[in-house]
This record gives structure tokens, C-alpha cells and sequence, in this order.
């Protein structure tokens, strides 16, 4: 293999020289082209970049314009590569651009071209810096939108603007770049310039437009590369999927099979697996088709990320035998795909003074090929180093700079990323070696220069794979023999940058961070309270999965308000500057007249960061759907006295806890590994639920296993829990699906009570519910936010939502369904709503007779439609009047409804024009409500589309989208959730669950009448198995009562107390 491997090396060289030579004299004559017209005034003097930062839009997320090389809107005559800019904002919903921006030579080739729209009448309207400018309302076909058209005019500079109507403001941006103003900063898509709905509307679209997917392969895969790189791995699924979604049947195979071998690597580095497979194999049964255009490089293609796929999965092994023949088999150096002259002039712009000969993102198919060839060579390079087969890691990775080196040019800021992960390869390379000073000099590269491109684009230096490089960074320094205050720092520098991104992707490599918690642990018993703050600070950087692209997606929703917008877009432009000044000092020479500038702006936008970050965590609504690092102090001053808050985190393979309440805390570490624990989990739920996929029968519930959990997680606190009041549990990955209340506190019991396996009676089992009130936390920092919110002031006790129909009940349809992205003919979305069983209002009506209210406003049926939520949701609706929320439905995990990207949600039953039948947790947050109780009582789906879920998932289990509309509610102003692990019965265990929790609530706050509901099941002999109680969970607030008056008025309090005895005494009477 070694000669093979030489073999190509020098075929590679040979290539890399030819390039060299070509790229040389194209340089001089571009150059000599631009000194030859560097005065002709009739040169537009937009900028040379292909791609342009426009700052965050009124929303908070950053936005960015990259020129677009295949805009259907000029004719093949055209050079376009320089003549049109697509804008895409970080956390939109579809995959194509949400505008274009489009420049001509003059005004009347604008409107020649403007002859492919159709629009309706033209408005004048004030363009700042601009000679003229009108607006209307037009049909897009290369958008395949309904768009606002802005003419444009500036000097010499002709301009169109088409953009969605929430993307106008970032085309407009675009458009000044590309005019030349906003050099000098002003840079912002927060531009209110024209109002869509009052501009004139366009035409119905032509009957003669052929319907077409938005999908630009190109651009989808230019914007997909840049999150990647940047770590941002959820958004590039996301947009991925969207893109899927989007695509009909009469698109190219080559292309689905090309967004899918996408889709699958997007997963695979999300760790969804399942998904993943799905995913290539959906790819190589298009590869199938005769004839497919480019089958030979996607098939390539397929085979490589088959490779990548198995290095995420780290089995090396496996991609080492899949990487190794494709690379010894590399097609010739004249492979059209890699020419370099074409290569070169596909970079070059239409512009004679622009002098492009390098990419800013390597998103034309030829360079793609390029940056393949280099990844699989570095995957290699990687496969290798576990077998510390050091001369073949150095081998590949010497192929894989060779092979960048085909797209390096006189600007190189395109190919950054890619060389960043090759410097950081070669730092793991020598550190494999010993040779730690050249390892922690290739990882400084290899930080300086992904920093350095994600500021290029639409960054903050500080995202996921630059927050990963740092912490692989302080590992390397901990093993050189640095000093201990060295490494510390450097590790704390990494926790900090690993909590400042967490949300934007699920999970982080996190097997460096053990050596420094364990010195955190050890210093911690020994009484450093600096050290046990620390500790806390570093449990708190996993995100779950799942969890990341709902927060972005809620916080995106939070910042629609104004004032909460404005704070995420200051926050976001001073992380922006904070970081470009660090960079600035690093690289300065010790001599720079500029040095004492940027450390004294560097030092004001320490305090700005300080400050700005302090008001967004006072932010309740940010706060409860945020995973913002919450601090030890915070924590102790909230819990009450006998209340305490447990731990848990998987950080490599260690599971780490921590025990806090009023008067301090406890960090402890649990005995074994993480990957052995884990599947005692899985064993302990699959003793509850894990019969109903196949069949009514109830399992034995595995009291030994659930034993064994206890004694893992809880054993070093077990002294410590005796006797206290309340306990609040924040399990994260480790109790993840499993409720902690059905974890069963005396071993010898278990033993005593797994003898008698045939008995169903777990009455005399001791369950951890039975020592104390039970509560889940999502994070520490929601924990605080829900503390900090006052009671409810709603005048009303209780609403009711029940009863759901079936679509096969409603009008009948005849136009598709759209769910969130996904598209559903009327059969599908019938038989998928007639496979579950309907839940009556029956334990509604218990609510209000436990609870001593009367009749309860229940809406059911017909009326119980997402569009009439919506309407009773509004602000000038009446939910707001309830202080207790109770939805009896079905609840939906994520790509339950037909396709990937149908949302979490609540099932409702169909409205008018428009529906969708469920309320999702994306619109939930526009619910204006005013409770102390949302109550989702069946909001698990059933087992065998649960399964099916994980599958699509990647092993995900199907209740952790609940999370989903658990945050949704908190944003929605409610105090306090319950939800359910699995389905819920309605049946006499729920009356009985249902009569005693509403009855208790009367006078006990909310987690004291769960664990009341509960244990009266446990003592009720046929209901003691915790199928039938374990599922309930409470999170939020639960120190409030469901009643409880937030006025604060003791009249209020009397009145209501009042009416609850007329009432007693009236329902005695009957």
C-alpha cells in the first residue's frame, strides 16, 4: 500500500506543479489587466470578494451575500460570476436565497432584464447614498417567490435589489457594498427602507412559468461548506433538509443525489447516524439511474464520505479500507475537473480591475473536487493516527496540502478553513510523536486562521470548531509538561468559548475536558470554592441532542420583540469586534503604535460583553429557552431550605455530578464509565414501555437495574437526600428518557423484591419518588428564570383542550397539506391522524371537580383547531386569563408527520384553509399566556413511530423533542410544564392520577401534588408498576400552586378561598 500511496503522491506533485505554472501567469496577466483599466470611470468599484458580511437583520442573525455563478435570470452569452449575489441569514427556514442582488452595465440593460418578471406598479421611494431608486412588487422565477423589487441607482452603478419580503433590509445591505458605501463600517441588515404590503401587488404569477424547485445546488452547498467549517453542523442539516424538501421529481438525480450525500455527512458529524445511512443509500440508488451526469465523481464522492462517515463513528478501521483504494486509485492530473486554467478562471471575475484568483468559499464543482480530494487524504491522515501509524498520517497529510494548494491564490482567505484543519491534524500528528512545541505552534495556526476566515464571513471567531480547537489545544499543552496555571487557563479559556457556542450545534468532543475536571473535582473536596465554581461552569457546556437547533429556532423567535432584539444584535456585533481585536493584538508586532489603542478597546468591550450578557440572562423570556452558563451563587440563593438541586453530565466517558442547595455544594464523580451506564438506562425503560410496540402485555419492571441506577447516580449523596424537602433533577444525556422518581433507592429490597418476578404488586418497592417532591430542570440557567417569575395573575383557574378529530372527519381537501416544510396529500395526513387513539375531556372534568372550581372552559372538538389556538393565543385573545392549562392530545416528535422536518407539536384537529392540525413548538411562543401550569397530558406518540423516529435520528429516543415544546411554553410566559415520558393512559389509572393531583393542588404547590398523584398509584396495588405513574414530569416553578395569585393582594387570596369553600359546599349539596 505504501508504494501505491508514493505512486500517487508523485502524480499529485506533478499536478500541484502544472497548477503552480498556470496559475502564475494568469496572476500577471489579470494583474496586468487591472493596471491597464485601474482609471476607466465606467468600472464599477464594488468590492473583490465573492462574498460580503451584512451584518445581523432584525432578528438577531447574521446575514451574508455570496456571488452567485448560476442565476438562471442571464442568458448563457453572460459571464455571470461577479454579477449576482445571493443572500442567505443564518436560521432560515429554506434552503434557497432569500434574495438576489443583481448588477448591470446600465439602466436599460436592468430593464431589458426586468422584462422576466412579472410585476405590479413601481412606487419612488428614498434609498440613502443612491441618485434613484423605485420599489414594486414582482414575481421572481429564479427566487421562485413573490419578491420586493428595488431599482437602484448610484453614479455609474445599476443595480436591482429582489428580495423577500423579511429580507429587504439585507439586500439593501448588499446593494450599498457593492456601490461603495458602508466601507468604514455602518454595516447592518436592520434596514427599514420600504414597507412590502404597501407596495402595489404583482400580477398572478404566469400561467407559462414552469413550476421549479428554489434549490441552487451551488449555492446551497457555498452557504452548507461555511457552516461546517464553522461547526455550525444542526443549521447545514437543517438547510440541507429544507433543500430535500424543497426539490420536486423533476429534478436531476444527479442533484438529489448530490443534496443527500450532503444531508448524510451533515448528520453523520451531528452523530445521527441511522439518518446518515439513509441518507447514501438514498444517494447510491440515484447513482443507479443510467446515464446520471457526473455518476463517476459523485460516486467517488459517496465512497469518500462513506470514509468521513466512519471516522465520525470511530471506527478507523473501517475508514482506512474505504479511504485507501479511492486515494490509490485517483484519477489523472488531467481530469477536466481538475484543470487548473479552469480552475483559475472560474475564479476570475467579469470585472477587468477585479482580480479574483482565489475562491472565498470553494463552491464551484471543480474546486469541490479539490477540497474533496484534500479531505479524504486528511480523513487517512486521521484513520491513522489511532493505530499510531505515524509515517501514514504524515504521508496523507502531505497529500492533502499539496492537493489544497490547487485552489491557493493570491487570496487565500477561501480555502482558510481547510488549512486549518490540516495545521490542526499536523499539531495531533506531533503530539503523537512527542514533539509538543511543534504540535502547540500548528494548533496556534491552525486557531489564527479558522478565527481569521469565520470574520471574513458572517462570524464571530468564536463558534463551535473554533471553541473545539481550543480545548484540543489545552490538552496538548497539559501533556507538554506546561505549568499547572497554564493549563488551567487555557482549559478555562476553552470551557468559556465551548459555553459561548453550545447552542449552535448538539454536542462537543469532550474526552479532553476529564483530566481538568478531575483536578476541579479533587481541589473542589478540598475546600476551593474558586475551583468548585469552576467545576459547576464546565458541567454546563454539553447541549443535548436535539436541544440546539430548537433553542437557536426559540431564540430567533424571542428576538422578534424589539427590545429583546436589539439586545442579541449588540451582543452579537461587540462578540464580533472583541474577537477581530484579539486577533489584531496576537498578530501585532511588539513595536505597533496601534497597541494600545486595540488593548484599550479590547479591555471596553471586555465591560460591554459583561454588561450586555447581564442584561440577557435578567431576560426571563431569553432565559428559559437559552442554555446560558448559570452561576453557583444564583443557584444556592433560589433553592429553598430542604430543596436540592442534582447534576448530572456525560463529559467524555465519565459522568460527573454535583449536589447544590442553600448552604453549598457537593461535586462528586459516578463509579464506571458512561457507555456501560447508559445501557442500564436503556434496560430500566424497556422494563416500563418497552412491550406496548408489539402488545398490551406488562413487563416486569427491572427493580435490580433500576437499584443499580440509583446506587450509581445518587449513592454519593444518598446521606445527603434523607430528609430533604424537595429535589430538583437536572439528569441531562444520562436521564434523558427515564424519569428519576421510578429509580428505586434500597438495593436489598430490589433483591428481595426481583424474586418475586411474577407478582405485579410494586407497592412495597421503595421508588425515590417516595423520599421527597420530584422536579426536572432542562438547564441551570432556565432553572433561575423560572424562580425568578412571580405567580400567575390570571383571573381564571383552568382552560381545557380536548378531543381532537381526525382529518377523515373534517371537510375533505383537495390541495396538499403543508406541515412546517414538509408537504402531505389529504390520505396521508388522514391516516396518519386516524392511527391515534382520541383522549376525552373526561380528565378535564375531573380537573375542575378535584380543584373545586365548577365547570371548566374546555375546548374540544371542532373548535380545537391551531388557527383557533392561535386567534385565543393572541394578544388581544383569552388564554391569557387561565392560571392552568390543560391540553388532552396527542403530542408529535420531530418527523412524525410524513417527513424529517415536520416540527414537535401538539395535535389539533383541522381548521379552515391553511391548517396543518398541529400547534407547533415554533408557534407556540406567539401564545400570550399567564400561567403558573401547562399540562400536557398524552404527549408522547405512539411506540412503533417512536421507533421509527430513533431510526431517522440516529438513535435519538422520540420523547426528547418534548423538550422542544417544553422551552416553547416557557417562552410563552408559562411558570411550570408537565409532560409525560411515554403515552399516558386514559384509563381508571389516569381518573385516579388526575382526581388526586388537581385535589392536592388545592393546597400543596405543584411538585408536591405530582409526588402525592403518584405515590397513590404506587399504593394502589393493580397501578403500583411505574408504567402507570412514571411518565408524569414536572419542570419550572413547581414551588408555585396551580392556583396561586401573583397579585400579592391577601384579599385576592381570601376571596379565592372563599369561593372554594361555596364551592365545596355546593358540590355536597348535589
Amino acid at each position: 500500500m505504501k508504494t501505491a500511496f508514493a505512486s500517487l503522491r508523485q502524480r499529485n506533485s506533478k499536478m500541484t506543479n502544472m497548477v503552480r505554472d498556470n496559475r502564475a501567469r494568469l496572476v500577471a496577466a489579470v494583474g496586468l489587466s487591472a493596471l491597464m483599466t485601474a482609471g476607466c470611470a465606467t468600472t464599477s468599484s464594488y468590492p473583490t470578494g465573492t462574498s460580503l458580511a451584512l451584518g445581523n437583520n432584525a432578528v438577531g442573525a447574521p446575514c451574508e451575500a455570496t456571488a452567485n455563478w448560476s442565476d438562471p435570470s442571464f442568458g448563457d452569452e453572460t459571464v455571470k460570476f461577479a454579477r449576482s449575489y445571493s443572500v442567505n441569514c443564518r436560521g432560515q427556514q429554506s434552503s434557497g436565497a432569500l434574495a438576489r442582488v443583481r448588477l448591470f452595465d446600465s439602466p436599460a440593460d436592468r430593464a431589458a432584464f426586468a422584462s422576466s418578471l412579472s410585476c405590479g406598479a413601481q412606487t419612488p421611494v428614498s434609498l440613502e447614498g443612491f441618485d434613484s431608486a423605485t420599489a414594486q412588487r414582482c414575481y421572481d422565477p429564479a427566487l421562485g417567490l413573490q419578491t420586493a423589487v428595488i431599482n437602484a441607482d448610484a453614479g455609474t452603478t445599476s443595480l436591482q435589489i429582489s428580495s423577500a419580503a423579511d429580507a429587504v433590509g439585507a439586500g439593501v445591505q448588499t446593494a450599498r457594498l457593492l456601490a461603495g458605501f458602508d466601507s468604514t463600517g455602518g454595516v447592518t441588515s436592520d434596514r427599514d427602507v420600504v414597507n412590502y404590503a404597501q407596495l402595489a401587488p404583482a400580477p398572478a404569477r404566469p400561467s407559462t412559468a414552469v413550476a421549479s424547485s428554489r434549490v441552487d445546488l451551488n449555492e446551497t452547498l457555498q452557504v452548507v461548506t461555511r457552516e461546517i467549517f464553522l461547526g455550525l453542523h444542526a443549521a447545514a442539516s437543517n438547510r440541507l433538509k429544507a433543500a430535500l424538501n424543497e426539490v420536486g421529481p423533476n429534478t436531476p438525480p444527479a442533484i438529489r443525489a448530490e443534496l443527500n450525500l450532503e444531508a448524510g455527512l451533515a448528520d453523520s458529524n451531528l452523530r445521527f447516524f441511522g439518518s446518515a445511512d439513509n441518507r447514501f443509500s438514498e444517494a447510491e440508488e440515484l447513482l443507479r439511474v443510467a446515464d446520471i451526469e457526473g455518476e463517476r465523481i459523485l460516486g467517488r464522492k459517496l465512497a469518500i464520505y462513506r470514509g468521513l462517515h466512519a471516522l465520525n463513528r470511530r471506527d478507523f478501521a473501517a475508514a482506512k479500507a474505504i479511504l485507501t483504494p479511492i486515494l490509490e486509485n485517483r484519477v489523472s492530473g488531467d481530469q477536466p475537473l481538475l484543470d487548473p486554467v479552469g480552475i483559475s478562471l472560474l475564479n476570475a471575475g467579469r470585472v477587468t480591475g477585479d482580480v479574483r484568483n482565489a475562491l472565498n468559499l470553494p463552491d464551484a464543482e471543480r474546486l469541490r473536487e479539490v477540497v474533496l480530494t484534500s479531505q479524504a487524504y486528511w480523513a487517512l491522515s486521521v484513520a491513522a493516527l489511532p493505530d499510531n501509524d505515524l509515517e501514514l498520517a504524515r504521508e496523507a497529510l502531505a497529500a492533502a496540502r499539496e492537493s489544497v494548494q490547487t485552489v491557493v491564490g493570491v487570496d487565500r482567505a477561501g480555502v482558510l478553513w481547510l488549512e486549518s484543519r490540516l495545521d490542526r491534524q499536523l499539531g495531533r500528528i506531533e503530539a503523537a510523536d512527542g514533539n509538543y512545541d511543534a504540535a502547540l505552534a500548528a494548533f496556534d495556526e491552525a486557531l489564527a486562521k479558522l478565527v481569521r476566515s469565520s470574520l471574513a464571513g458572517v462570524g464571530t471567531g468564536a463558534e463551535p470548531a473554533i471553541a473545539e480547537l481550543q480545548l484540543q489545544r489545552a490538552s496538548i499543552l497539559e501533556a507538554s509538561g506546561a505549568s499547572q496555571a497554564e493549563v488551567d487557563e487555557a482549559y478555562g479559556a476553552a470551557v468559556a468559548s465551548l459555553l459561548n457556542s453550545r447552542g449552535q450545534q448538539t454536542a462537543f468532543v469532550t474526552a479532553p475536558l476529564e483530566p481538568y475536571l478531575d483536578r476541579l473535582l479533587e481541589r473542589s473536596e478540598g475546600g476551593n470554592v474558586a475551583a468548585l465554581g469552576d467545576y459547576f461552569q464546565a458541567m454546563q457546556i454539553t447541549s443535548e441532542s436535539g436541544a440546539a437547533r430548537q433553542i437557536s429556532q426559540l431564540q430567533l423567535q424571542a428576538g422578534a420583540d424589539p427590545e429583546i432584539g436589539a439586545l442579541i444584535r449588540s451582543s452579537e456585533e461587540i462578540e464580533r469586534r472583541y474577537r477581530e481585536l484579539g486577533l489584531q493584538i496576537q498578530e501585532s508586532a511588539p513595536g505597533d503604535e496601534s497597541l494600545a489603542e486595540a488593548r484599550a478597546e479590547y479591555a471596553r468591550l471586555e465591560q460591554q460583553r459583561t454588561e450586555i450578557n447581564a442584561q440577557l440572562q435578567s431576560d426571563g423570556r431569553i432565559n428559559r429557552i437559552s442554555d446560558r452558563p448559570a452561576d453557583l451563587a444564583e443557584m444556592q440563593a433560589l433553592l429553598a431550605p430542604g430543596e436540592t438541586y442534582v447534576k448530572l453530565t456525560v463529559i467524555g466517558d465519565s459522568i460527573y455530578g454535583l449536589m447544590i442547595d442553600a448552604n453549598g455544594a457537593t461535586p462528586y464523580k459516578v463509579a464506571g464509565s458512561a457507555s456501560s451506564l447508559l445501557p442500564v438506562v436503556a434496560r430500566v425503560r424497556d422494563s416500563i414501555d418497552g412491550a406496548l410496540e408489539d402488545s398490551n402485555d406488562l413487563r416486569s419492571f427491572d427493580v435490580l437495574q433500576s437499584a443499580v441506577l440509583y446506587s450509581r447516580l445518587f449513592g454519593p449523596i444518598n446521606d445527603a437526600l434523607e430528609g430533604r424537602t424537595a429535589l430538583v433533577v437536572d439528569g441531562g444525556q444520562v436521564l434523558r428518557t427515564l424519569s428519576p422518581a421510578v429509580l428505586v433507592t434500597d438495593a436489598q429490597a430490589a433483591v428481595r423484591r426481583q424474586s418475586q418476578r411474577a407478582s405485579r404488586d410494586y407497592s412495597d418497592v421503595p421508588f425515590l419518588i417516595q423520599k421527597a417532591p420530584i422536579s426536572i430542570a432542562i438547564s441551570p440557567s432556565s432553572f433561575i428564570a423560572s424562580r425568578q417569575l412571580g405567580a400567575s395573575t390570571a383571573p381564571e383557574p383552568l382552560i381545557g383542550f380536548a378531543d381532537p378529530r381526525p382529518l377523515s372527519e373534517a371537510a375533505n381537501l383537495s390541495q396538499a397539506v403543508s406541515i412546517g416544510p414538509c408537504v402531505l396529500q389529504p390520505v396521508e395526513l388522514a391516516n396518519l391522524t386516524r392511527g391515534l387513539a382520541p383522549i376525552p375531556r373526561r380528565e378535564i372534568e375531573l380537573a375542575a371537580e378535584a380543584l373545586g372550581i365548577g365547570e371548566a372552559r374546555i375546548v374540544a372538538g371542532d373548535e380545537f383547531t391551531d388557527q383557533n389556538m392561535l386567534s385565543l393565543g393572541s394578544r388581544g385573545g383569552t388564554l391569557s386569563n387561565y392560571k392552568i392549562l390543560h391540553f388532552a392530545t396527542h403530542g408529535a416528535s420531530e418527523g412524525q408527520f410524513g417527513c424529517e422536518q415536520s416540527p414537535a407539536a401538539l395535535l389539533t384537529s383541522f381548521g379552515q384553509e391553511g391548517s396543518d392540525m398541529l400547534l407547533s413548538f415554533d408557534e407556540i411562543p406567539n401564545l400570550n399566556l399567564d400561567a403558573n401550569l401547562v399540562v400536557l397530558s398524552a404527549c408522547e406518540t405512539a411506540s412503533e413511530l417512536g421507533e421509527r423516529n430513533r431510526q431517522l435520528a440516529g438513535g435519538a429516543q422520540p420523547g426528547e423533542t418534548l423538550d422542544g415544546l417544553v422551552r416553547a411554553f416557557f417562552s410563552a410566559n408559562a411558570r411550570a410544564v408537565m409532560a409525560t415520558y411515554w403515552e399516558a393512559s386514559a384509563n381508571e389509572d389516569a381518573d385516579i392520577f388526575f382526581r388526586r393531583f388537581y385535589g392536592s393542588g388545592r393546597t400543596r404547590d405543584i411538585a408536591g401534588s405530582l409526588q402525592d398523584a403518584q405515590v397513590e398509584l404506587i399504593n394502589t396495588t393493580e397501578y403500583s408498576h411505574p408504567l402507570y405513574w412514571g411518565a408524569f414530569f414536572v419542570v419550572g416553578n413547581t414551588t408555585n400552586g396551580m392556583l396561586a395569585d401573583g397579585s400579592g393582594s391577601r384579599a385576592a387570596a381570601e376571596d379565592e378561598a372563599a369561593q372554594v369553600a361555596v364551592n365545596d359546599a355546593a358540590g355536597s349539596r348535589r
